[in-house]
């Protein structure tokens, strides 16, 4: 293991160019041919199958072979386990790492000093003191370093969280398949090593300047724990979640192919095409209820969601569609680019200060949707209950219904196989 093939560190530029170059492809997607890559990531399956006795045994040179399998120094009769059985139950990854910067033998001294996977990762100061060399070498300490980043993989689960350091890589890999909604196109799609069908959709979260650096994380994870806990199939999942270098990460299972406005300005979406024509008023007739549903769901926690409009609606590949997100949590707001006319064509006329209808300025009538700007020790949930700690006022929630309705015109005039142009008019 003196030296790094491709197939055995994360992708950089030069290696995606050089996919791309063979395979037409920067990276991994569904028509990527997995087979010669599929080794890519040091998962714990393969560092199971990689590290065992013949292994640990061929590294290992001269005299120094034979303490494998004596008991260890510091046991004391505490323990029987065998310098063997500690790199085999415990030590795995520290044996990879000293093993490809060619220092295998140094690991009798990390286990004397009862050190073992669960340590790392070393800072370079504790590397230092390890004295991997009988004279200090600055540059195989680097190396320790570096290297314990490649066969340390933390891989996001469901409902988890990571915060990445700068030196860790991400096991995960892009889908290079692009939906047919522009909008959506900057929401990259990613599988996981090894699970290549399972992709997901991740959204990306900048925390800005340094100024506003702190506030925007602390945003990022009060919103994202709230939404976590708003839980409905028609409100797409956050599935995980993670942070690197100046952003948040948020990875869902919805992996959408349209908007609700892409699909109704598309007219013959293809995935919509596939379903027999009998069975597609059926389909949208079903959508109404599914929404109706999770702002139910909402409403009956507390929660406005303030952003009811298709472009802030999403439909997948199997016709299924959810809300991409809760207006009212304001991180999810960030990066999305406002569509004409559609933030003042969906709202409810009493959330607009400037709204007149026939003589009625609604800014002197009615109280605008709720403020949902925190500080660091509060939240818009109130225990389990989710009932934020200043309940929106009745206005609010029933601004949600207009802008639903608002909605529900639109899918009748597809069904009817109108214009929204021309019921934009009438509006």
């Amino acid at each position: 293991m003196g030296t790094i093939s491709y197939a055995q560190v994360p992708p950089t530029a030069a290696t995606i160019a050089l996919n791309a170059y063979i395979y037409g492809f920067g990276g991994h997607s569904l028509v990527t041919p997995h087979a010669a890559l599929k080794q890519l990531w040091w998962t714990e399956d393969r560092i199971d199958n990689k590290v065992t006795r013949k292994f640990v045994v061929s590294q290992i040179k001269g005299e120094e072979r034979d303490f494998l399998d004596r008991p260890l120094a510091f046991g004391e009769g505490l323990t029987d386990d065998t310098y063997m059985e500690w790199i085999l139950g415990r030590a795995r990854r520290l044996f990879l790492i000293l093993a490809e910067i060619g220092e295998p033998e140094q690991i009798f001294g990390l286990i004397d000093d009862s050190l073992d996977d669960d340590d790392l990762p070393f800072s370079l100061e504790s590397i230092v003191d390890m004295d991997l060399c009988v004279e200090p070498d600055e540059r195989m300490n680097r190396k320790f370093y570096a290297t314990q980043f490649l066969y340390l993989l933390r891989q996001l689960k469901q409902g988890g969280h990571i915060d990445y350091g700068p030196q860790e890589h991400i096991p995960m890999e892009y889908v290079h398949k692009i939906p047919p909604a522009v909008s959506l196109q900057s929401w990259d799609r990613i599988h996981f090593p090894k699970d290549h069908e399972q992709v997901f959709v991740r959204r990306k979260f900048i925390f800005g300047g340094a100024d506003d650096k702190d506030e925007l994380r602390e945003m990022f994870t009060q919103d994202l724990a709230q939404a976590q806990m708003l839980n409905h199939p028609h409100v797409a999942r956050v599935w995980a979640s993670y942070t690197a270098g100046d952003a948040g990460y948020v990875l869902s299972d919805f992996v959408p192919e349209h908007t609700l406005a892409s699909f109704i300005a598309h007219r013959t979406p293809y995935q919509f095409m596939r379903v027999p024509q009998i069975e597609r008023p059926v389909i949208l007739l079903e959508w109404m209820h599914c929404l109706v549903d999770a702002l139910a769901m909402l409403h009956h926690r507390g929660v406005q969601h303030g952003a009811i409009r298709p472009s802030n609606i999403l439909v997948d590949h199997d016709n299924c569609i959810a809300f991409s997100d809760v207006g009212t949590l304001r991180t999810f707001q960030r990066g999305k680019k406002s569509v004409k006319n559609e933030t003042t064509g969906y709202s409810a006329p009493e959330t607009n200060p400037e709204e007149k209808v026939r003589g009625v300025h609604f800014a002197d009538t009615l109280s605008s949707p709720i403020d949902v700007k925190r500080g660091s020790n509060d939240s818009i949930f109130s225990g389990s209950s989710l009932f934020p700690s200043s309940p929106p006022k009745i206005s609010s929630f029933e601004s949600d219904v207009f802008s639903l309705g608002c909605v529900y015109l639109d899918l009748v005039t597809y069904i009817v196989k109108g214009k929204l142009s021309d019921l934009q008019k009438f509006r």
